[in-house]
């Protein structure tokens, strides 16, 4: 019956007239009432499994995410379907901050997307009590453990969610997680028993290659000659970004790059004209793209070599969403092996 009611609301705002993969099992456990760890590969359509449980229940599911542009992203998928979701950005007055909570509370409001920071405002939780909120979804939730690739902080503020609201069931949902990535996140979480959910990390659609060159500039200008579509190229640092863009400019192609260093509206405004196709490639460093849901990405080319396994898996995952055959280049060079020789080098000795 729950699944049956759950199946009816995807088809009604999605269109699609079964779950994929693991997304029926998780979606069952999170309307039973039961906290819930959900790891799926890389386009394996996270979002849908605290979506469809948010428009079964009554009152409005907590979406804690990571990222300005991937709020932005999920709020934009869900006002096309015209779900009312609402995302809190930038400072608010006390007076604001209970206005916010009103329109929340008497507009029918399903979901509610907040970064993690914003939990260690006391006057924002005392708010965030008075709601009805039915659920609560920790969004790239590998983000809250120490032994994660791509540690934040402020994810640890979630346990001051979880104190004000014990009995409302928590879904944590990542692409990867190591072993002891998935205990810390139950530890952290505060759901020590949480039914876990894993999906294979296999995606036959893409297609990885690496390439050893002592020129990337060269190498670079050859794969993009022959690939097409849109692609995302990943670099470390904001100069390489930049440079490297330009550099692609001069040579007759057109790009644009994304780092932390630009402020908001050239963000959206970067990132709207390579989700349009207005401009088919993205040179960034990996400040761009988690949850970012573009279905037609057909290759990624890493100018770096990644500092882990995790962070390259949910890189080359921002292809291929859309099911087609997507192409995975890892650019190296000797200076690449020096680096990486280094930083193991450099590891603490371990203690006899």
């Amino acid at each position: 019956m729950i699944l049956q009611q759950a199946k009816q609301i995807l088809k009604q705002y999605w269109g699609y007239p079964e779950f994929r993969g693991l997304q029926g099992d998780i979606i069952s456990s999170v309307l039973s009432g039961k906290h819930t760890i959900g790891l799926l590969p890389t386009g394996g359509g996270k979002s849908i499994c605290y979506q469809v449980p948010g428009l079964a229940l009554d009152g409005i599911t907590i979406v804690i995410s990571p990222l300005l542009a991937l709020m932005q992203d999920q709020l934009h998928g869900l006002t096309k379907r015209n779900i009312k979701a609402y995302q809190f950005t930038g400072s608010y007055s006390p007076r604001q901050l209970d206005e916010a909570f009103r329109n929340i509370k008497f507009g029918g409001y399903k979901f509610v997307f907040l970064a993690p920071e914003r939990l260690s405002n006391t006057l924002f939780l005392e708010y965030l009590q008075n709601a009805e909120v039915s659920l609560i979804a920790i969004d790239e939730a590998h983000c809250i453990s120490q032994w994660g690739f791509d540690f934040r902080p402020s994810y640890l503020n979630v346990h001051l969610l979880r104190e004000r609201f014990p009995n409302i069931p928590v879904l944590a949902l990542t692409a990867s997680a190591t072993d002891r990535v998935k205990k810390d996140l139950a530890e952290q979480l505060q759901i020590p028993d949480a039914t876990m959910y894993e999906g294979s990390v296999r995606r036959d659609n893409l297609q990885l290659e690496k390439r050893l060159t002592p020129n990337k500039d060269k190498q670079l200008l050859r794969l993009l000659g022959r690939l097409t579509g849109t692609g995302i190229i990943y670099a470390k640092t904001r100069s390489s970004c930049e440079s490297i863009s330009h550099y692609i400019n001069e040579n007759g192609l057109h790009s644009t790059f994304f780092h932390a260093g630009l402020d908001l509206k050239e963000k959206n405004e970067r990132q709207e004209r390579w989700l349009d196709n207005k401009v088919p490639i993205m040179v960034s460093t990996t400040a761009f793209g988690m949850g970012i849901d573009k279905a037609d990405v057909m290759w990624v080319i890493h100018w770096d070599v990644p500092d882990t396994i995790e962070g390259y898996y949910q890189e080359v995952g921002r292809g291929g969403r859309g099911g087609q055959l997507s192409q995975a280049y890892l650019l190296y060079n000797q200076q690449d092996f020096a680096r990486i020789s280094k930083g193991i080098t450099d590891l603490p000795k371990p203690e006899d």
